[in-house]
């Protein structure tokens, strides 16, 4: 049966978890080289300051960043819409690479020749409804007039 499917949007804010992550990977660096610095201390003073500053740059981006909002919108003709406050929305034609587990969703599109852009969605920054839609309509066997060979399911006699 093929019917056709509806235009998926998906509403994406800041993730708490990650944030935290985030955080506390800094804190052990920072950890690590003050333990280290006991028994080298000039020659830590470059790594510490590094970590540091990387720790500072990450707090002023997250404080920053804290009322952008993206919106994806997944077509039914497999096209993706992103729209970022503050920025042109962006059109893309197709996904170059997923992962999907219960708890994370990365999506990756191909913006040139050798970048990507990749957008990754926890249980927390997105709506609990449309991370699982989302997970289900990915996990579909793709069928489609423009899709490639390989992407058909195979059938067994």
């Amino acid at each position: 049966m093929n019917r056709e499917q509806s235009p998926l949007r998906i509403q994406l804010w800041q993730s708490e978890t990650l944030i935290r992550f985030q955080h506390l990977l800094h804190a052990v660096v920072i950890s690590y080289c003050l333990a280290a610095a006991v028994s080298y201390p000039l020659e830590m003073l470059l790594p510490i300051g590094w970590v540091t500053l990387s720790w500072l740059r990450f707090w002023r981006q997250a404080r920053t960043l804290e009322n952008t909002h993206t919106r994806l919108l997944w077509r039914p003709d497999g096209s993706w819409l992103v729209e970022q406050t503050g920025r042109a929305p962006q059109q893309y034609g197709a996904l170059s690479s997923c992962f999907t587990s219960h708890w994370l969703i990365i999506l990756g599109f191909r913006t040139g020749l050798l970048s990507r852009q990749y957008f990754l969605l926890l249980s927390d920054n997105c709506d609990a409804g449309q991370h699982r839609r989302l997970r289900i309509r990915l996990r579909e066997p793709a069928t489609g007039p423009g899709l490639k060979a390989d992407k058909y399911p195979v059938s067994r006699p």
